[in-house]
């Protein structure tokens, strides 16, 4: 496979995150047998070096440590195994005292949770693709049982499959709901069997159950992929995977 090139997009980052940048840049290349859990003792130590320094706040090292994360997120493909490399360091951190709860990591992501489509009405290829690839990446950590993170999953599934969306929107929402599907469908299931409603689980406009993960919603989703896939040619083979990814779940139980 071919090199994966990647850029540290952060602005002014300390020497810590430019280090860390090149090490991991060198670990998610292809031909690089690095173990996850050496990168993140590299982390991890320098975490550990900041807490004994004579500024010890962390907060600020955990923000640019997860920012870096999202950062190089963007840049791989859903399905280049650089995606699962980096999941795989952030499981490896999670295995560390310090890092056990992964601080501060659901509000970075929190913040950077702002779809292309919702900005413009004409994004870049480059933006949307960005888009998916993070979706790709949120999706593969919730399937972590240290990450619990169900309102990125509704919020890019009602985008995409509860409203009346044209142009790129469709393109580039549609294919980021998929990855949620794909990546974690079976940890989104297991939500319907609770259905624990929450105001920031509301539908869109062509949706008018529950705000829940619910078992009614589960098929409003897979009904609107098999829509799409039908009316959106260049959309066929994405949602036709993830419908039947679907059907697989629930006959897996």
């Amino acid at each position: 496979m071919a090199s994966l090139t990647l850029s540290n997009n952060l602005k002014s980052p300390s020497n810590n995150g430019a280090r860390l940048f090149e090490s991991l840049a060198a670990y998610l290349q292809p031909s690089n047998t690095t173990p996850a859990a050496t990168i993140a003792d590299e982390i991890n130590q320098s975490a550990l070096s900041q807490l004994r320094s004579a500024e010890p706040d962390i907060e600020p090292f955990l923000w640019e440590i997860w920012k870096l994360f999202i950062a190089i997120a963007r840049q791989i493909p859903p399905d280049h195994p650089s995606q699962d490399r980096l999941v795989d360091v952030v499981q490896a951190l999670g295995d560390t005292r310090l890092w056990t709860d992964l601080p501060l990591l659901g509000p970075s992501v929190r913040e950077a949770w702002t779809s292309p489509t919702s900005v413009t009405n004409n994004p870049s290829e480059e933006e949307m693709a960005a888009w998916v690839n993070l979706n790709a990446f949120a999706a593969r950590l919730f399937a972590l049982d240290s990450v619990s993170w169900p309102n990125f999953a509704v919020w890019t599934l009602r985008a995409a499959l509860e409203e009346e969306i044209s142009g790129h929107k469709v393109e580039c929402d549609v294919k980021a709901a998929a990855q949620w599907i794909v990546r974690c469908g079976s940890t989104i299931f297991r939500h319907t069997a609770t259905a624990i409603e929450t105001k920031s689980f509301r539908g869109g406009s062509l949706y008018n159950g529950p705000p829940c993960i619910s078992m009614e919603r589960w098929t409003f989703w897979k009904q609107r992929f098999g829509e799409i896939s039908a009316s959106e040619e260049s959309l066929r083979e994405t949602c036709l995977m993830a419908k039947n990814a679907m059907e697989n779940i629930e006959k897996a139980g």
